[in-house]
Formats: structure tokens, C-alpha cells, sequence
């Protein structure tokens, strides 16, 4: 069934317990409170590390407060300032991570290992219902020497992430506050799995096929799109979807879920994804005129990077969902061809 619903649809959904639902209730609006402190203030929390740096030097902290700035330059969208705190698996039992307060500790800790268990048991059953080995995917996450140790601890890339969304005039500094919705660049996570509990304020526009039935009775044809999934789901509900290396490593049994985040004017929004990934060391195992070829997760990456150099024209919010949708699926079969495995699995 949890196959079947990500092929079918991209993307399941889950509910959390009455008690974690409340507990995370208690965890957003802790984090909506520090996210609106002022930047003097949230920085005495901040990584020591650059949010586009994930080298494996033990000695520099990478979880803590950050602040990502989009320049946004294709005149599609005000540029824009999001606060972040973010927390890495492998150092879910540091010392030296700069909290704000036990609370929010104990809070952000407890929801990173849930997430990672509910992500590993998907994982495994993404194993079953495509009739793989055992731990043949779940391997992927964990570094080598921790092989079949599933701990969340040993998964380098895997991040938690509490964002704050805000048109803050204090923030920007440049600009006045934008005035009208803003949309980010139509895109697929590039790692394993995603999972996105509902946040404060429905913002994640997924590209679905839609029968045209539910929009016109006199057709039955479906049209590709963009709709509003927290819209349709209750708060204390996870959003489950896989990302573009799980898309490499079963050759598009499962494919991403293809989607935007949009941002309004007037609105804070908190939104807090867990973000499953491989280890950039992971190697995964293609065929190419009859030989074996070996490529890294780290190769992988790179290859991704430059696919989303080369779409930028797809930052265009008037670009049509077919386009993207045609645009985005291509890209798999190329990045197959680059190491040799063509085999691509019919959606």
C-alpha cells in the first residue's frame, strides 16, 4: 500500500499520536517564538559552520541558527531572508550545539529520532513492496563501518530543520516587505525521503494529476496541476515523499515529488522537514556495456547541481506544470544514461 501511494500519487501522508501531535504542536510554537527574536539575538545561537558546507570535519559544528538569503535574480521574486535552525543526525548527541534552551533541546531531539524511525521503517517497506534485500537501501543512509546499525546518529547528511518564512523589514534591510505571494523555484528534494509534518500555514504546492472530471464533467482526461497538499491534511499529519537519489537507485520505480514552497505577504510561516539523505560515500552499483560501474552519492550530487544549473528558466512561474512535469522526469533518464543503466521503470 505505501508503495502503491508513492508511486501513484508521489507523496503518502501519516498521523502522528494524539500525544506527539500535541508535543509538536508545543515544539512549533517554541520555535516560532525564538525564530522572532531579533538577529542580534538568534545569532548568539548560530552554527559555526556554512549551510552549503557538509565536509565530515568532526571539528566544526554544523547544526545551530543560520540564515539562508535568496537573491532570487530572475526578477520572478523578491529576494528573501529565511531564518533557519537546523540539526544534523550525526550530531544529535553533541554537547556543543549552540540551543537556546533545554526545552527546545529535548523537544527538537525527541522529533529528529522519531522522524528517523518512522523514515527508516518507510524505507523498509519501500524495500519490501519493490521486492529488494533487506537493508539493501536502508545501507545507503549509514556510513560503511555502521552497516545494518540503523541509528540516526550515523547518518551524516540527515538534517532537521525548523524554517521561519517572514517578510521582516528588520531582516531585509534593502527592501520594504514584498506585496504579493512569492513562489520558490519548482523543484524535487535530492535526497532519500522527506517527511514534512503540516506547518503553521499551508505552503507547499505539489504537481499532481487531476482528472479533469473533478474540474469539468465533460471530460475525463487528467491535467497536471500545482495544488495545495497541507490544505488537505490535518494538523498532527506528516506528509511523506521520496527525493531524487531514491529516484537513481530504483531507476524510477519511485519518483520525487515535483513542487514549489510559496510564501505570502503579512504571513510567518514554520515549517519543519526532515530530510533523510545517503552518505556522500555511498556507493551505488550501475551496469554500462555490459560492465560494472561504481559511482558515489557524492558523483550523484554533482551531476543533480548541474541539472539545476542548467534548468534556471524554470524559476519562470509562468512556465506550464506540463512543461515542468515533462522537463523534470527527463532529467532521470539522463543521468541514467551518464553511467550506462538506460533501464528506466515505467511510472
Amino acid at each position: 500500500m505505501l508503495v502503491e501511494g508513492l508511486q501513484k500519487n508521489r507523496f503518502i501522508s501519516l498521523r502522528l499520536s494524539d500525544e506527539d501531535k500535541k508535543m509538536y504542536d508545543v515544539l512549533t510554537t517554541s520555535w516560532h517564538k525564538f525564530h522572532s527574536k531579533s538577529l542580534s539575538e538568534k545569532k548568539k545561537f548560530e552554527r559555526h559552520q556554512s549551510l552549503n558546507d557538509n565536509s565530515d570535519n568532526p571539528s566544526v559544528m554544523r547544526s545551530g541558527y543560520g540564515q539562508i538569503y535568496f537573491e532570487n535574480r530572475d526578477n520572478c521574486r523578491d529576494e528573501e531572508f529565511r531564518d533557519i535552525f537546523i540539526l544534523y543526525g550525526s550530531e544529535l548527541h553533541r554537547n556543543d550545539i549552540p540551543w537556546p534552551n533545554e526545552d527546545l533541546k529535548s523537544l527538537t531531539v525527541r522529533f529528529a529520532n522519531l522522524f528517523w524511525e518512522v523514515s527508516v521503517a518507510v524505507v523498509l517497506l519501500i524495500e519490501r513492496g519493490l521486492c529488494l534485500p533487506t537493508y539493501s537501501l536502508v545501507n545507503h543512509l549509514l556510513k560503511k563501518e555502521n552497516e545494518n546499525s540503523a541509528e540516526i546518529s550515523n547518518s551524516h547528511l540527515t538534517n532537521f530543520s525548523i524554517f521561519r518564512y517572514h517578510d521582516d523589514i528588520e531582516a531585509k534591510k534593502i527592501h520594504e516587505a514584498y506585496k504579493v505571494p512569492q513562489k520558490c523555484m519548482v523543484h524535487r528534494d535530492k535526497g532519500y525521503v522527506t517527511l514534512l509534518p503540516k506547518s503553521t500555514f499551508p505552503a507547499i504546492q505539489a504537481l499532481c494529476d487531476i482528472p479533469q472530471q473533478t474540474l469539468s464533467s465533460d471530460s475525463n482526461t487528467n491535467e497536471k496541476m500545482f495544488l495545495e497538499l497541507e490544505k488537505y491534511i490535518d494538523q498532527g499529519e506528516v506528509l511523506v515523499y521520496t527525493g531524487r537519489t531514491l529516484e537513481i537507485v530504483t531507476k524510477g520505480a519511485l519518483r520525487p515529488l515535483i513542487h514549489r514552497v510559496a510564501r505570502y505577504p503579512n504571513v510567518e510561516r514554520v515549517s519543519s522537514p526532515f530530510e533523510v539523505h545517503c552518505d556522500l560515500n555511498t556507493e551505488i552499483h550501475f551496469e554500462k556495456e555490459g560492465s560494472p560501474k561504481v559511482v558515489t552519492v557524492k558523483d550523484l550530487k554533482e551531476a543533480m547541481d548541474w541539472d539545476s544549473v542548467q534548468r534556471k528558466v524554470l524559476r519562470a512561474d509562468g512556465i506550464s506544470p506540463e512543461f515542468h512535469s515533462q522537463h523534470l522526469n527527463g532529467e532521470l533518464v539522463s543521468l541514467l544514461t551518464l553511467y550506462g543503466d538506460t533501464q528506466v521503470v515505467n511510472e
